[in-house]
């Protein structure tokens, strides 16, 4: 079950691998989907080359939002800073106790 907030996004491989490693903490993105702070990010990989989805994706918690314009952020545009989720919570499932 996809929570309700969950956002689509797609980008390559570099910064795919960056955000699963949590080395790439942070999105620019357009800000044309009414982004919020708690939203989850659904991270695709995609290949230019077959021009489709490949592997797996990454779910990534919004903690903050910028957005444009400010400090040289252009309008319309938004950098968010995100939080890995674990897999219980970016499928809506909930941990069992016990």
């Amino acid at each position: 079950m996809k929570p309700k907030n969950a956002r689509n996004k797609d980008f390559g491989k570099t910064l795919h691998s960056r955000s699963y490693w949590n080395k790439k903490p942070w999105e620019y993105r357009k800000d044309d989907r009414c982004y919020n702070v708690g939203d989850i990010l659904c991270l695709y990989l995609w290949n230019k080359g077959i021009g489709d989805y490949e592997g797996f994706s990454i779910k990534r918690r919004v903690t903050y939002i910028l957005r444009g314009p400010a400090f040289g952020i252009p309008e319309g545009y938004c950098i968010m800073t995100t939080e890995k989720v674990q897999q219980e919570e970016a499928s809506g499932e909930k941990k069992k106790k016990g």
